[in-house]
């Protein structure tokens, strides 16, 4: 996945943005690119898919543990 950081802002030509601008860029690109990707993973899922979806993606450890024992031992490689 791409990784909105300073490096990133070096390689695009934005690494004289200054702190505050830095900052307010790589938080609001992270969020958009969250966005957008949920928006594409959710897309044919049923309502319980995209509740359990939204559990993992609050780190839910409630929600995670239940969507692991859905997948039985997922250990073995079968």
């Amino acid at each position: 996945m791409i990784r909105v950081d300073e490096n990133f802002l070096r390689e695009t030509g934005l690494g004289d943005l200054d702190e505050m601008q830095r900052t307010a860029f790589i938080e609001e690109a992270q969020r958009l690119l969250e966005n957008r990707i949920g928006e594409k993973l959710s897309e044919g899922l049923s309502l319980e898919q995209l509740e359990e979806f939204d559990g993992i993606m609050k780190k839910d450890k409630n929600v995670m543990i239940k969507a692991l024992a859905k997948l039985g031992d997922y250990r073995i490689d079968e």
